[in-house]
């Protein structure tokens, strides 16, 4: 395998918790596990978690994409059903709990 494709990507760890801090420029270069989202979710945008994520729980865009008080950018509450089905088409699987 030739390694010069291979892109290198500098992630910053957070010297007072240890945990991995990372930008929306991270999320397209990036897979990331929700627990990293989720701690680093008030730098990042839900628009650009959709559409480069690739394996979030239904749970995960419920709870956060679809937030409006995690919302940075315009495009962030404007997500609509039909382009989370384009990225994540298992949603439209999900069972809403009813409240």
């Amino acid at each position: 395998m030739n390694n010069s494709n291979i892109q290198k990507v500098s992630l910053n760890y957070n010297d007072i918790n240890n945990k991995l801090t990372i930008s929306n420029v991270d999320l397209y270069q990036n897979q990331f596990d929700e627990c990293v989202l989720i701690d680093n979710i008030d730098k990042l945008s839900p628009h650009s978690i959709l559409i480069t994520q690739k394996n979030l729980s239904n749970e995960f865009i419920t709870n956060y994409v679809l937030d409006p008080k995690y919302a940075i950018f315009r495009e962030d509450y404007d997500i609509t059903l039909p382009e989370i089905l384009k990225y994540h088409p298992n949603f439209a699987k999900y069972k809403f709990k009813k409240q």
